[in-house]
């Protein structure tokens, strides 16, 4: 609960390609911002990011909403960007313990549509203390 930021450099490396191409993937940097509210046993979640695509001195931004109890979630987003803009983004994910699958379906991105899966483990415990 509360208010949560990110933010990672992605494809970094010098020999990150995609597999059936010989062209680099662009170097990226992205930024993150959400906030997760309880509703009971329920949790609703506004999040925005920003990827700033080196290359091309381009900045897409994804905005989203994800609803859902501790274990299970549903989310929606939207994409907008110079050039990229009205994509839609549907989704959700499974937490068993620390490990949570997630998937994601982003329509006609780019060339085609794209299937995004990811696990994630959480490390830890989340503490809730009172003031």
């Amino acid at each position: 609960e509360g208010l949560t930021g990110c933010g990672v450099v992605r494809n970094l490396g010098v020999a990150s390609t995609v597999v059936s191409e010989g062209d680099r993937l662009p170097l990226a940097a992205v930024v993150g911002a959400s906030y997760t509210r309880p509703f009971g046993i329920w949790q609703g979640t506004l999040a925005q990011t920003g990827t700033f695509l080196v290359p091309e001195s381009r900045l897409i931004g994804d905005a989203a909403v994800e609803f859902g109890i501790e274990w299970l979630r549903v989310f929606g987003g939207y994409h907008f960007g110079r050039g990229t803009a009205g994509a839609a983004t549907v989704g959700g994910s499974v937490a068993v313990g620390p490990v949570r699958a997630t998937y994601a379906f982003l329509p006609g991105r780019a060339l085609e549509d794209l299937h995004r899966v990811a696990l994630s483990y959480r490390f830890g415990t989340v503490s809730h203390s009172s003031p």
